[in-house]
C-alpha cells in the first residue's frame, strides 16, 4: 500500500494542483460576473440536459431531476459544440469524473463534520 502511494504521489499532487487552479479560476471576479450575467441561461441549460433521460423517481424528486448523468453530460458537450471544438471527449470524461469525485469528497467531509465527537 505504501508503494502505491509513493508511485502515485506525483499524480495526486498534480490533481490537487489542477483542482486548486480550477477553484481559483471559478472564484475569480471575472467568472463571478459571468455567472451572474448568465445564471438564468446556464441554469436553464443544465436543467434541460439533466431531464433528458428517464430516471427512477424517488422521494427526493428535486434531487433526482437536478443531477446530470454521464450520458447527459456528454450529450450536452456535443450539442453545444463544446466537444470537440473546445475540448475533446476524453477531457469531458475527465471533467465528469473529477466533479463526481470532488462532490463525493465534499459529501464525505461534510458527513464527518456532522458526526458527534466523544471525549
Amino acid at each position: 500500500m505504501e508503494d502505491y502511494f509513493k508511485e502515485h504521489k506525483e499524480q495526486s499532487n498534480q490533481e490537487k494542483e489542477e483542482t486548486k487552479n480550477i477553484e481559483d479560476f471559478l472564484a475569480s471576479p471575472d467568472m463571478h460576473v459571468l455567472f451572474l450575467n448568465y445564471e438564468k441561461s446556464l441554469t436553464y441549460m443544465f436543467n434541460f440536459y439533466a431531464k433528458q433521460e428517464t430516471k427512477k423517481i424517488t422521494r427526493e424528486i428535486s434531487k433526482d431531476l437536478s443531477s446530470i448523468s454521464f450520458a447527459e453530460f456528454i450529450r450536452f458537450g456535443y450539442q453545444t459544440a463544446i466537444t470537440p471544438a473546445i475540448i475533446s471527449t476524453d477531457e469531458m470524461v475527465i471533467i465528469y469524473r473529477v466533479v463526481l469525485r470532488e462532490r463525493k469528497e465534499n459529501f464525505d467531509r461534510d458527513f464527518r463534520d456532522l458526526q458527534p465527537t466523544y471525549n
